[in-house]
């Protein structure tokens, strides 16, 4: 029998009865009337939920199943303080809410100074000593939860340092988001007058120097009531006290109600309050509102490029804007209203298209480094003057046109100088489309300087068509419009083609009198010549070189035959200086010539002595001077590093009845060497191995070939044998270059024993008869041999020097 909804004619119940009839009487409430429902309502609240102003156990189950007649007095579920913090000056932060909560920022905190890049633009930087920002009184209307979102970019691990604090002082209906202790746990701690409740903690949630979000939601249930959020999802949750609509008078951001504790470093960035428990997909919306994320999850890196359909993560007006519902290319991210098709543009790629009127692209970057910039923008146009504007952090940077480019097919670049970036992390790139017709496949940011930020090193080798960053008329003049040739550096106007010279690579082609290149590079004193790499169809070029604007040496091409047969060209140079981040300008005069590489080098013995021949050579003590100067050799590094590591030779350690070294050859590599030759016949004792057949070996000294010959083949590369070469003339001379050539094959090669093969009769072996030898024969007439011996006829001798051994030399007088 029901006495006013909710009695019994029994004895008076205990709560605990009275908690088991309230859930029955909720159970039936959902078809009761509304004013039976209302009635029942108040007479329970009244009555007999609260004693001493906590709840009973009756109302603890009636709280918790919140039937529908539960009718708080604050319907409205809104936003009641929204502070952006993107103010550049003042101490006044405004409320977007509407609730005129205006936040003042103390001691010494101002948007003047501390005003920072955050992920919606700007946030506010607190130094974690002293400043903070008031709120005012007031935030009495948590009858439906209470829930708070913000973005954190902490910089310090401070003690119990709050993101807010809302309360009456310590231990006084506090609502606090915190780091708990010296933890990175954040944790969320509800008090009901001086009762604490729980403290809720998302265990290493807060990450230093990042940017991040965080949701802390709290329902007015009495379990699980609090929710916490990270990036958008669900990380934690636990119970604390429900908050009470109470009015609050101290009300902070960044400082505690608690004097212990300290105050937040780092800064902040759109922090929102609202007077109920947000849904998950409300957090989440909200996220998605105010976030991008990094396309792949990581932020692109300036200096660097950039792919244009690699735009943030995100919304529609969150990372992009989008006339068009879907991605009408078809390609690539079909899941954004951005259109991107598949191109050729050098290689197959993608590229934003379709671009309308007042579309935009945000890109999440990290700057490196403070400096104005070239940026390389790759795009195809439709007409002339196509705007674009670039802006960093919502700051316009660059405005820049593209012209029309024959077809949305055909790309070209636009180079535009002197782009002010500044360094940092997480900076937020946009890219705005005033008006349509462009089509962009990526854009790209580099500083002026040094190719790959590296000077070159001289003396030394550079690559031609490794000159510096800059764009024309700084790195470079080129006479045409675009790279003729088509490969390597193609967004540039110099002519660079791909080309053969032993090994792949390239080469400064289309060359015209007039145009110039820079090089970045580090001197060393020295005194050296110039070497050069051309092929030329003709002779009458000149290469000129200056140093710091000061000429230091002028190359004559000559004609080589063609543009693919290439010749080492030198001149001496001018005494280089000790000198950093110099300017080294090539000039070109004439046309109808390559260009490859250029050394400023001497050539040298490798131990700095010409090697005497006869003698031993060993082939790992090629001359120094460097690829094509001293030796040819088709790999670019040294594999084995066991001898002359920094150099490409390919050198190993073996053991050849002892520990030696050996150059690994293969076909159509070689090797110079400086030599000092008495002039004669020579036996070549030449010490391989090889596992294949027959590998042919070629000896040239100076432009004359002196042997062709064949190598054995050993049954392995460690089975080392001698090949003997006799009978073979070398012209005497010093400084002479001998080369070795690998024509077929692959070897290992160790030494080239060098042995005189000497006329019976240059008794003296000077290298002729003549008479010196006929002394020595003088001395020894009609008497025994002595040291050296003229007994020479018979070919073994006789025991005594007399006219046999006399007509032999008359018959080689005067020969070697």
């Amino acid at each position: 029998e029901w006495n006013n909804g909710c009695n019994w004619t029994t004895p008076h119940p205990t709560y605990e009865q009275n908690a088991a009839k309230i859930s029955e009487l909720i159970t039936m409430l959902d078809s009761a009337p509304f004013v039976e429902r209302y009635s029942i309502y108040q007479w329970c609240t009244n009555r007999e939920l609260i004693k001493d102003g906590s709840l009973t156990p009756a109302g603890i189950v009636y709280r918790d199943s919140l039937s529908p007649m539960a009718v708080s007095r604050d319907t409205n579920h809104e936003c009641i303080g929204c502070w952006r913090l993107d103010e550049q000056t003042g101490t006044l932060a405004e409320d977007l809410s509407g609730r005129q909560n205006y936040g003042v920022l103390k001691n010494g905190l101002s948007f003047d100074t501390n005003s920072v890049l955050a992920p919606l633009g700007y946030g506010l930087r607190l130094d974690g000593v002293d400043d903070y920002v008031e709120l005012p009184a007031g935030f009495d209307e948590f009858d439906n939860g209470f829930s708070m979102s913000f973005w954190a970019y902490p910089t310090a691990v401070k003690n119990w340092a709050r993101f807010i604090d809302l309360g009456n002082g310590p231990s006084n209906d506090n609502i606090i988001v915190t780091r708990e202790g010296t933890t990175n746990h954040l944790a969320v701690r509800i008090y009901e007058g001086g009762s604490a409740g729980s403290l809720v903690r998302a265990s290493d949630a807060i990450e230093l120097n990042k940017a991040q979000f965080f949701a802390v939601t709290v329902s007015n249930r009495s379990s699980n009531n609090v929710k916490i959020y990270k990036n958008g999802q669900l990380i934690q949750t636990g119970t604390t006290a429900i908050p009470r609509s109470i009015w609050r008078t101290a009300n902070y951001i960044g400082r505690s109600n608690w004097s212990a504790d300290s105050y937040y470093q780092g800064s902040l960035d759109d922090i929102r309050v609202f007077d109920y428990a947000l849904s998950e997909s409300e957090v989440t919306k909200i996220y998605l509102a105010t976030a991008t994320q990094p396309f792949g999850g990581a932020a692109a890196i300036v200096p660097g490029r950039v792919e244009a359909e690699h735009f943030d993560q995100g919304v529609q007006g969150a990372a992009y804007f989008d006339t068009t519902t879907g991605n009408s290319g078809g390609a690539y991210r079909t899941d954004t209203d951005v259109d991107i098709r598949s191109i050729n543009d050098g290689s197959s790629g993608y590229a934003v298209c379709q671009i309308e009127a007042g579309e935009w692209l945000k890109y999440t970057v990290n700057v490196a480094q403070t400096a104005n910039y070239l940026l390389y923008f790759r795009a195809a146009a439709a007409e002339d003057n196509i705007p674009v504007h670039l802006l960093l952090n919502n700051q316009l940077i660059a405005s820049f046109t593209v012209d029309n480019s024959g077809s949305m097919d055909a790309f070209q670049t636009v180079i535009i100088p002197d782009v002010p970036l500044t360094a940092g992390e997480s900076q937020l790139l946009k890219l705005e489309f005033p008006v349509g017709g462009l089509e962009v496949n990526w854009f790209e940011f580099v500083q002026p300087g040094p190719w790959n930020d590296q000077p070159h090193s001289i003396p030394g080798r550079i690559l031609a068509e490794e000159y510096d960053m800059g764009g024309p008329t700084v790195a470079y003049f080129d006479t045409t419009v675009g790279n003729i040739s088509g490969t390597f550096r193609y967004d540039e106007d110099v002519d660079i083609a791909s080309i053969t010279d032993g090994i792949a690579g390239y080469a400064i082609d289309q060359i015209e009198t007039g145009e110039w290149l820079k090089y970045t590079v580090t001197c060393t004193a020295a005194q050296t010549e110039v070497f050069a790499r051309v092929a030329s169809t003709q002779a009458g070029g000149q290469i000129h070189f200056l140093l710091d604007d000061q000429w230091i040496a002028t190359l004559e091409v000559p004609n080589t035959g063609s543009l693919t047969t290439w010749q080492t060209i030198s001149a001496p140079s001018l005494p280089l200086p000790d000198r950093e981040n110099a300017i080294l300008k090539v000039e070109f005069v004439g046309t109808g010539y390559r260009l490859n590489w250029f050394w400023f080098g001497n050539r040298m013995p490798y131990h700095g002595v010409p090697l005497e021949i006869p003698g031993r050579i060993e082939f790992e003590d090629y001359d120094i001077g460097g690829q094509f100067i001293s030796f040819y050799d088709r790999t670019d590094t040294n594999g084995y590093r066991q001898y002359r590591p920094d150099e490409p030779v390919d050198i190993m350690r073996v053991n050849d009845g002892s520990t030696a070294y050996v150059v690994f050859a293969e076909a159509g590599e070689w090797l110079e060497y400086t030599t000092s030759v008495q002039p004669g016949f020579y036996t070549l004792i030449v010490r391989t191995s090889s596992p294949y057949t027959a590998p042919q070996m070629t000896l040239l000294l100076g432009e004359q070939t002196l042997a062709t010959f064949s190598l054995p083949a050993t049954g392995g590369f460690y089975n080392f044998e001698d090949t003997a070469v006799p009978n073979v003339y070398l012209p005497g001379g010093d400084e002479q270059i001998l080369r070795v050539v690998l024509n077929t094959s692959t070897a290992l090669l160790n030494y080239i024993d060098f042995v005189r093969e000497y006329n019976s009769a240059d008794l003296t072996q000077n290298g002729r008869v003549d008479l010196d030898d006929f002394a020595v024969l003088a001395a020894q007439w009609l008497s025994a041999p002595a040291v050296p011996s003229a007994d020479i006829a018979p070919p073994n001798g006789d025991g005594i020097v007399d006219g046999l051994d006399l007509l032999i030399m008359i018959e080689n007088w005067l020969m070697e």
